[in-house]
């Protein structure tokens, strides 16, 4: 048997890496990157083994062809007594150019590489086996041992990209209960607040117009008057618990829901200066996005009210593969320190006489349940620089 090519090779690579590293589903790419090995060891038995250290077992995940040996998946093999077993313990390679692998069995040429994690961890062997005499050269055994170390990475992308993906979930369920304190506080001062006041009202009301200071019709007045408080309370409730709602994402346009809320908000003598990358792909959101901008450029109108020269920096832009950015940047009287210290995003903390301090809060919450992200920093000169970051569709491997 001649040894593999280096046009061989470098395809069985570039299939092996495409499988195994861009790949999250290891289950389903480990078979198929096997079987690219196997093109360059045709007469061959390709398997992949999990070590389990503390039984020292190991145990056959995954082996091209199936059609014979499907059977021994999830099997388990000990160590003890078992010569390629010296692969885990010595973390190195082994070529047996002979060896029996059952009693009953006939002898096999055989392969074996240890699959190694970033600290040289065993995570596994892969093996190969070929019931033909003298069938593996040396460099058969070197293009194993590449294949291993891939292996190897995969494993570890999947470990770490599980572990982020958990501490995303434990991220954002801390957000959640950190939201939800924060609702129940401020809703319940608000409401109770504003339904003690109604009670009182009423109960001033009656008075007066059972003692006849009050006409029917200007008692009429005033109950249309606390009815229309009380609705507006129970609005308060209904907009708070809305951002605990069910988010189901889809793919959104960013930037013709961008250019639609600025031309509904900007007043004439706003200078606005638009910043755009070209051919941005759709962003996983929903309609409610157009609210974060209604709110952030909202704001930033308030925050210019005093200022001549009124001026809106607004930028689209691909901040890596997998997000795009809307900076806005105005030049406003830009924020407290109180409002810094206060807890910018915090429900209920805001610099205006009228607001609940809602608006930002609900953006940054909103935002991270879609996989997206707000954040500030005082613009260059003054004014306030607010980012949102929001996931795109589909991942784009030019940029």
């Amino acid at each position: 048997m001649t040894g593999p090519s280096s046009v061989a090779l470098a395809h069985l690579f570039r299939e092996v890496v495409s499988l195994v590293l861009h790949s999250a589903e290891l289950d389903e790419t480990l078979p198929r990157a096997l079987r690219e090995v196997r093109v360059l060891m045709p007469e061959s038995t390709i398997g992949l083994y999990r070590y389990w250290p503390r039984t020292e077992e190991l145990e056959l995940i995954t082996v091209v062809p199936d059609e014979d040996t499907q059977s021994l998946v999830g099997t388990r093999f000990s160590l003890e007594g078992w010569r390629p077993g010296e692969v885990v313990r010595t973390r190195r390679a082994i070529h047996i150019p002979s060896i029996k692998l059952k009693s009953d069995a006939p002898a096999v040429d055989l392969l074996c590489a240890p699959v190694l994690g970033v600290n040289r961890d065993v995570l596994g062997v892969l093996q190969a086996a070929s019931t033909r005499p003298n069938a593996f050269l040396d460099e058969d055994l070197d293009t194993l041992v590449a294949v291993a170390s891939l292996v190897g990475l995969a494993e570890e992308n999947e470990r770490r990209g599980e572990a982020l993906q958990a501490a995303a979930i434990n991220r954002a369920q801390a957000e959640y209960i950190a939201a939800m304190a924060d609702m129940t506080s401020h809703i319940t001062h608000r409401v109770v607040n504003e339904m003690g006041a109604i009670r009182l009202a009423v109960q001033v009301l009656q008075r007066q117009h059972e003692r006849g200071k009050l006409s029917d019709q200007d008692f009429k007045e005033k109950l249309d008057g606390i009815e229309h408080n009380a609705s507006d309370t129970i609005n308060v409730v209904r907009r708070i618990q809305r951002p605990f709602d069910k988010i189901d994402t889809v793919a959104v346009q960013l930037e013709p829901m961008l250019d639609d809320v600025l031309e509904k908000l900007i007043p004439p003598d706003l200078l606005v200066i638009r910043q755009s990358a070209v051919d941005l792909p759709a962003v996983l959101a929903t309609r409610h996005l157009a609210e974060v901008f209604h709110h952030l450029i909202s704001n930033a109108l308030d925050a210019m009210s005093s200022v001549d020269d009124k001026r809106l920096i607004v930028i689209t832009r691909c901040a890596d593969a997998e997000h795009i950015e809307v900076v806005l940047e105005d030049n406003g009287v830009g924020l407290s320190e109180e409002m810094r210290e206060g807890g910018l995003f915090r429900l209920g903390v805001t610099d205006k006489r009228e607001s609940m301090g809602y608006g930002l809060w609900w953006s940054r919450l909103y935002l991270s349940r879609i996989g997206g992200a707000l954040d500030t920093e005082p613009a260059a000169g003054r004014g306030a620089r607010f980012t949102v970051r929001v996931r795109t569709a589909e991942e784009n491997p030019l940029w």
